[in-house]
C-alpha cells in the first residue's frame, strides 16, 4: 500500500473523479490471490470511508457502498 498525497494520484490518474485529502494505492506484482486480496482490501476501505475507487483496468469510478459489491465480483472472478 502506498499513501500519498491527492496531488501525486491525480497526475498519476488525471481521469479521477472527485475531491480527495488523500490517496491510497494498493500494489502488488504477485500472484493473483494477492491482487485479490488487495482489490478487497480496497474495496473495504472505500466503503468504510465513503471514498472513491479506481478500478484501473476499466476505468470505472466505483463509490462508497458499491465497493463491496464490487469487490465481491472480482472476487468470484478471480476463484473461477
Amino acid at each position: 500500500m502506498q499513501l500519498g498525497s491527492p496531488d501525486d494520484f491525480l497526475c498519476a490518474f488525471p481521469d479521477t473523479k472527485g475531491t480527495f485529502d488523500v490517496g491510497v494505492a494498493f500494489i502488488t506484482h504477485s500472484s493473483m490471490d494477492e491482487g485479490c486480496s488487495a482489490w478487497l482490501a480496497a474495496a473495504a476501505l472505500t466503503a468504510l470511508i465513503g471514498g472513491v475507487l479506481l478500478d484501473e483496468s476499466s476505468g470505472e469510478h466505483i463509490v462508497g457502498d458499491e465497493a463491496i459489491a464490487w469487490g465481491r465480483d472480482v472476487e468470484k472472478e478471480v476463484t473461477r
